[in-house]
């Protein structure tokens, strides 16, 4: 197998092929610690990734041999090939006129759609087509590839070539194009079904498109077997099966066993004929032709949305309701600029007037699908988180789908039972979404505290229904939000956020609040009045951002007023903020000792969040509160569970029946000191435990924790 290595310091002179000594710390793929986080080991063991050497220094990475020359010829082509296109589509002149943050868009847009470098692409524009249910149009797939095929077809036509040159020419601009875009599963696919297709043309044979898609999974599967389980490649051939089988079947009213005209009249528009078998007149030709062209990609997304719906919310947990019309309403741009891309690309390296005239179109047509995706984003429930459905529930779908299927291949149309089944599963589906692994609290509060390393997030369950965050950042954890915290909340099938809650201004405590913004409906973002722009560039980029996000910020004390019940019926419990005072009154406070500290009081118990605060805070408490006050049943532990860091006075007087840590890689001596320190008491950690849950229930305190060691951890404490 193979070891990944990440130098944590830029390392400009090395170069694939080179022999080199590494000094570093090597460790086994390690699996997720949260749920709704995605299990990468197989991905890794599919490409025989199996281990992972963390290297801190440069240094430690010495050059013993230079690469030869003739070493990885097609690597390099092909690196080659990616600058040359990336510099023919996306560097011009054209777009330093524009706006910066539109040409950044539009850049980074047009490398997703024509080249498929979507690590270009800004998380924002990948979250909004991913709402708008469009995302596939930036992945590159058989509809690049056949766009790209047929373009090249119609130039060699145009120049009137015979017919086996007309082939050649195809086939020598999808091996080009292949060796230039990332090889995923879909372009695979595309790529050998389109070269089938023209070594068919070439040869006057008949090419079967199901024949065709079998044969690419069964050489994409002979190459790499373990893609049968990823995501791209089951989404890519069921959903191009579907369109291939259902689709066509719609559109040739073959669907039913028996047909009574119904479908046929529903597809016969009264302008398709005219009166006497005479010839149409060229405006009513024009408007049936267009009515044909969109009731038929009406049909194919629509297919392809039901047919892929399942997958996405069992892989995503998202469903994506507007999804069709999404896919409808950008077709147009989208096949415009493809078409305006592969010109510039082919033609503009032997005409560089043409690559001039077509610049101005690409970055107009760029930011029109920008803004178009936007405003389909802005639609009401255009995303709805869902946990995954069950592995059952999706096989008796895609069951129903095979004899389905089975049935139209042989000519018989689709069995009036066999669509019943389709139409009552897809009721029970959109019934049973979305499908929440444990029901809100309907008696106490559920905290829940992710895994993230050294950092904290905390996602609170309240009894009314409503769901706030405190802190959401990690020091150990890239982009925490996306991996981590995002996945989880839509694991659980969460759709809004009432507030969020920064402790305090260091960075492991906030850093994935933004992804928390651009991905759920925030109510507000309470802060301290400590936390401001003179605490640090990321402080102010924060504010800004929140700002430009237009999501409410609120700054709140001791003693401040945060959120209320749905309905006074539901108002048995309290969010109180213990700390810190106002800003006038407390004098200079560093970030640590500046942290928001919250109690939750329910009828059934409470729950004391206490961010970082350090030795002087606690002492405040202990004087400002009575130990009735300060009590509480669970208890996130100052600053991640430092020993040093924590008053045994302080944990008297709170008295917890249970003690989280939110913590990294732990060291021996610090756990032996907290254990010494709080000996009667019960402390989890989550980097030896991973996430852990606890709700407050009328007959004690339950915890769960991911990372199972006993069973009486699930049972009331």
């Amino acid at each position: 197998g193979l070891v990944y290595v990440v130098v944590n310091q830029p390392r400009p002179l090395l170069r694939l092929g080179q022999k080199v000594q590494i000094d570093g710390w090597l460790a086994r793929r390690a699996g997720p610690h949260n749920p709704g986080q995605i299990d990468r080991r197989p991905y890794h063991r599919a490409a025989r990734n199996l281990a992972v050497c963390y290297v801190n220094y440069a240094e430690a990475v010495n050059i013993l041999t230079e690469v030869a020359d003739r070493v990885n010829l097609i690597y390099r082509l092909r690196q080659k090939l990616q600058n040359l296109a990336y510099a023919q589509v996306i560097d011009d002149a054209s777009f330093e006129a524009a706006p910066a943050a539109a040409n950044e868009d539009s850049q980074a847009f047009l490398a997703a759609l024509l080249l498929g470098q979507r690590y270009h692409l800004p998380p924002r524009l990948n979250e909004i087509f991913a709402r708008t249910g469009t995302l596939h149009y930036l992945s590159l797939s058989g509809f690049h590839v056949g766009l790209l095929a047929g373009f090249t077809w119609c130039l060699t036509w145009l120049l009137r070539l015979p017919r086996w040159l007309r082939g050649l020419a195809s086939l020598l601009a999808l091996g080009l194009f292949v060796l230039m875009v990332p090889p995923r599963a879909p372009i695979i696919r595309a790529g050998i079904i389109c070269c089938v297709f023209c070594i068919a043309y070439m040869t006057r044979r008949r090419a079967d498109s199901l024949n065709l898609v079998s044969f690419a999974a069964l050489i994409l599967l002979l190459w790499r077997p373990l893609d049968l389980f990823s995501p791209g490649f089951q989404l890519s051939f069921i959903v191009v099966l579907g369109i291939l089988i259902f689709a066509q079947a719609l559109r040739r009213r073959r669907l039913l066993y028996h047909d009574n005209g119904h479908l046929s009249r529903l597809q016969t528009f009264p302008w398709r004929l005219a009166p006497g078998d005479e010839p149409l007149p060229w405006w009513k030709y024009l408007i049936s032709s267009a009515a044909r062209y969109f009731l038929g990609l009406l049909v194919v997304a629509a297919v392809a949305w039901l047919v892929g719906m399942p997958l996405i919310a069992y892989h995503f947990n998202r469903i994506t309701p507007w999804a069709v019309v999404g896919s409808v309403a950008l077709f147009p741009l989208i096949s415009l600029t493809m078409l305006f891309g592969f010109t510039k690309l082919l033609l503009a390296g032997v005409f560089p007037f043409i690559g001039w005239l077509l610049a101005w179109p690409l970055r107009s047509l760029s930011q029109a699908t920008i803004l178009t995706a936007e405003q389909l984003a802005r639609l009401p429930s255009s995303n709805i988180n869902t946990a995954a459905p069950p592995v059952w529930f999706i096989a008796a779908f895609y069951l129903l789908l095979i004899g389905a299927a089975w049935s139209l291949r042989k000519g018989k149309g689709m069995a009036r039972l066999t669509l019943m089944g389709i139409l009552i599963w897809i009721l029970g589906f959109f019934w049973l979404a979305p499908f929440r692994p444990q029901s809100p609290p309907a008696e106490g509060a559920r905290l829940n505290l992710l895994a993230v390393g050294h950092g904290c997030a905390a996602v609170l369950e309240l009894p009314d229904g409503k769901v706030i965050c405190y802190d959401a950042g990690s020091n150990n954890n890239f982009n925490v939000g996306d991996y981590i915290i995002v996945p989880f909340l839509r694991s659980q099938g969460i759709q809004n956020i009432e507030a969020v809650f920064i402790s305090h201004g260091n960075i492991d405590h906030f850093n994935g609040v933004l992804e928390l913004c651009r991905n759920f409906k925030i109510g507000a973002v309470y802060t301290s009045e400590y936390l401001s722009p003179l605490r640090g560039p990321a402080c102010k980029y924060l504010l800004q951002e929140l700002a430009h996000l237009e999501v409410p910020l609120r700054q709140i004390s001791r003693g401040s007023h945060t959120i209320n019940a749905n309905t006074p019926a539901q108002r048995n419990y309290q969010i109180e903020v213990l700390w810190p005072p106002q800003l006038n009154r407390a004098g200079d406070l560093d970030a640590n000792d500046s942290s928001l500290v919250l109690r939750i009081n329910h009828k059934l118990g409470a729950i004391l969040l206490c961010g970082d605060i350090g030795s002087l805070p606690q002492q405040k408490l202990l004087q400002l509160q009575s130990p009735a006050l300060l009590h509480a049943d669970i208890l996130l532990l100052p600053h991640h569970g430092s020993a040093a860091s924590i008053l045994p006075a302080f944990i008297d007087a709170v008295n917890p029946r249970i003690c989280l840590a939110s913590d990294g890689r732990l060291q021996q001596t610090s756990f032996e000191k907290l254990r010494q320190m709080l000996p009667d008491r019960k402390i989890i950690h989550t980097h030896l435990r991973g996430a852990v849950t606890a709700s407050l229930t009328k007959t004690g305190i339950k915890f769960h924790c991911y990372h199972e060691e006993k069973k009486r951890d699930q049972e009331p404490f």
